[in-house]
């Protein structure tokens, strides 16, 4: 749902579209960029676009090109770094805007992403990936399932890669799961100065705790990390159609699975007041 806007980025000739949903209430609007899965689909996470709506957000969110359902390659996968550039440049695209810039107040602008989408509004907070990193960890001993993903050998070109995609008008992030722990440099966390929150399971199958959540927790500055007990990866994932026809055929994964002893809309429903009061607090509410 929402208003969709399309722009185009020259410099990396790349065609996004992005869609905004606005609160009922006119006037001007705090505003969250929201950042999916590898491979996954914005609209698989409605319940906290529904929150912060509600909160009295304005959320643009898109599929990322080339790491999307329906639009997903091994290139594309690779390149983290592709997506804060999205985030970036889907701000820039809003604020050039007469009419969206009317109502959304600049000043006060969040990011929220869930796995690679973790990684991404943590790109923007100044985390810097390191493809040597990665590699390293994926030659190491305690290397994840997550090096699995893109086993397939593939030409990427990684220039660009580890530049910095800080954006200074993003002024707080929450990251659902964050991926690419290993390969973000624990110097470019250090010198993170805005206010960020970590959500994941200490079970993920994915992403091993102590490699991806723990270690953008330990290295930021004043981070807070919310450890659940229990609903491994895509706990942040509503099952919609597309998710069930997609764990249907993806034997790797259980997208659709349920916490034991919980269910996950039990625990999105917990999760999303929590996740509007951060933004509230850190954003200036009002």
């Amino acid at each position: 749902s929402g208003e969709v806007f399309s722009l185009h980025d020259p410099s990396r000739d790349r065609a996004i579209e992005y869609h905004l949903i606005l609160p009922r209430a006119g006037g001007r609007h705090p505003l969250v960029l929201f950042s999916h899965g590898s491979g996954g689909d914005f609209r698989s996470y409605g319940w906290i676009h529904r929150a912060l709506v509600d909160g009295g957000y304005a959320v643009a969110a898109l599929n990322h090109p080339g790491n999307a359902a329906g639009d997903n390659t091994s290139v594309g996968l690779l390149r983290v770094w592709d997506r804060p550039q999205d985030l970036s440049r889907i701000l820039d695209d809003m604020l050039s805007r007469p009419a969206l810039s009317a109502i959304i107040d600049a000043g006060r602008i969040g990011a929220i992403g869930h796995s690679s989408g973790g990684y991404t509004v943590l790109a923007l907070s100044g985390g810097i990936f390191n493809p040597e990193n990665m590699a390293a960890y994926c030659e190491s001993d305690d290397r994840g399932p997550d090096c699995e993903l893109a086993a397939d050998a593939v030409a990427v070109d990684y220039t660009g890669a580890s530049e910095p995609y800080r954006d200074p008008r993003v002024g707080a992030v929450v990251a659902l799961a964050p991926a690419v722990g290993p390969a973000v440099e624990s110097g470019s966390l250090g010198s993170v100065t805005i206010p960020v929150l970590i959500v994941a399971a200490v079970d993920d199958e994915i992403l091993p705790h102590a490699r991806h959540a723990m270690h953008y927790a330990g290295h930021i500055p004043g981070a807070e990390l919310w450890e659940l007990p229990a609903g491994g990866h895509f706990l942040f994932m509503q099952c919609n159609p597309v998710t069930y026809v997609a764990d249907w055929f993806i034997e790797e994964f259980e997208l659709c699975a349920e916490p034991a002893g919980a269910s996950r809309a039990e625990i999105q429903r917990e999760l999303a007041p929590g996740i509007v009061a951060f933004f509230d607090n850190e954003l200036g509410a009002g």
